[in-house]
């Protein structure tokens, strides 16, 4: 009985070990990402900003009490980097009211509620793999939700809110349940937009005539992890896939937060701690403008910020 325990106790302390280093070892990738941002402050834009806001709203929501020191010092070193970072809006003069309502990180935090999608996930067949591919690699000309869209709905959706009675925002409203609610989960970034517009609606707490928005998240977040099994983020595909393990995985889906593609991330870190929207050496002539791009970077920002805070949730005295 005394045996049986001893080892019981080995083997916990050896899983709490190993979570500690992959904490750290995430840690200390966000840290370099979070200095490549500081260090080029004068790039700062909206993209990047915003991975920052959702960042800080995670990393305030980190446990400390049982990480271990060195994960307490970088997490809290880095937490205050994003805080310093938060603070240059002068970039932010000229945007308009709902960018500037999105952007404030304590509209982001909430309690995660880590879960598996179950047997929601089913297992995609080569020939339904190969079908989704061209249909990512097509989605440009075949998208119905573009980001112009999406930024036209968010402003239609702010407006509503905060300003009922000055338009009649009936026929806008329409056209955006239609687009971003309806049953068509869509293909790449389309996707990914209409489940950032449901969170927005969630956050602002809008309600939709038609349906509850839970209802929507889970059978795209299926979807979404479909083509995210489909392409890893290999070749083209890399920003994307950042996108649709944050957005899915801050719903709190843990098959968007396992360990090999936490590795695949990891090695696509550049030199300078940015990332690129491709794939690290798809392409053979990289610049330093496609090595290092605001988008990827920030997603990349938000997207370990989760993975530290998801690892961290799983760490018990």
């Amino acid at each position: 009985m005394i045996l049986l325990c001893c080892v019981t106790i080995l083997i916990h302390v050896s899983l709490c070990s190993k979570k500690q280093e992959i904490i750290f070892e995430i840690s200390q990738a966000l840290y370099k990402t979070v200095n490549y941002i500081v260090e080029n402050e004068d790039k700062l834009d909206l993209q990047s900003y915003f991975g920052i806001v959702r960042a800080k709203a995670l990393l305030d929501e980190i446990n400390l009490q049982w990480l271990d020191r060195n994960n307490v010092f970088l997490i809290l070193k880095i937490n205050k980097k994003t805080e310093c970072l938060l603070k240059m809006k002068s970039f932010l003069q000229t945007k308009r009211n709902w960018v500037l309502r999105i952007l404030q990180y304590n509209l982001w935090r909430k309690k995660i509620h880590y879960k598996y999608l179950k047997n929601a996930c089913t297992i995609v067949t080569k020939n339904e793999t190969i079908q989704l591919l061209s249909r990512l690699y097509n989605e440009a000309e075949t998208s119905c939700i573009t980001p112009e869209m999406f930024e036209f709905c968010v402003n239609s959706m702010h407006e509503r809110i905060h300003s009922p009675f000055t338009i009649n925002h009936h026929g806008m409203e329409n056209s955006c349940e239609y687009f971003m609610l309806n049953k068509y989960y869509g293909i790449g970034y389309e996707t990914t937009h209409r489940l950032l517009y449901i969170q927005t609606m969630e956050r602002w707490s809008y309600k939709d005539r038609r349906t509850s928005h839970q209802n929507l998240i889970k059978p795209i977040c299926l979807n979404i992890y479909n083509q995210a099994s489909a392409t890893n983020g290999k070749g083209p595909f890399f920003d994307l896939f950042l996108e649709q393990i944050f957005l899915c995985g801050v719903e709190g889906y843990m098959e968007f937060l396992n360990l090999n593609w936490l590795k695949f991330i990891l090695n696509n870190q550049q030199l300078e701690g940015c990332f690129s929207l491709f794939e690290k050496n798809y392409m053979v002539n990289f610049t330093t403008n496609t090595r290092c791009s605001e988008h990827a970077t920030g997603l990349a920002t938000a997207t370990l910020s989760l993975l530290v805070h998801f690892h961290a949730s799983f760490v018990k005295n």
